[in-house]
């Protein structure tokens, strides 16, 4: 449920139920150099996260790390 604050009043609105899938990968080469991805809302659903700010389609981060 989300409540809503509307003319002086407070009111609740219940949200329907979502499916939201991700997926996170890493890959270690050695101590110091790891490579990683990660892919959210797979299934590309359209939804409110909160207070009617939508939620982004599928998107990709992916990134490499190395430690000095």
């Amino acid at each position: 449920a989300r409540g809503l604050y509307v003319d002086g009043a407070y009111t609740v609105e219940k949200l329907p139920g979502i499916v939201d899938v991700n997926l996170g990968v890493e890959y270690k080469y050695n101590k110091r150099l790891s490579a990683f991805l990660n892919i959210n809302n797979m299934l590309n659903k359209q939804y409110r996260r909160w207070n009617q700010y939508p939620s982004y389609g599928i998107n990709f981060l992916g990134g490499f790390s190395y430690a000095f």
